[in-house]
């Protein structure tokens, strides 16, 4: 595993908890401008995830 591959796995993982972190953070918002405000965030966030996820794929693929 290179460097590049791990880093992006970190990545991916890091994404995830940012977008939960965003989940729960709307569940406390004050108003629901505030809640659907967090939730478009937490997508970014997943959406960031899973590109970083399919980097990672595809680097692991171009290993073998």
């Amino acid at each position: 595993m290179t460097d590049t591959t791990a880093q992006s796995t970190r990545s991916a993982q890091d994404y995830r908890l940012e977008a939960a972190d965003c989940r729960e953070q709307s569940e406390r918002a004050p108003n629901p401008h505030h809640k659907q405000n967090w939730l478009k965030i937490a997508e970014q966030w997943q959406s960031l995830a899973e590109m970083a996820e399919t980097y990672h794929n595809k680097g692991i693929a171009r290993a073998r």
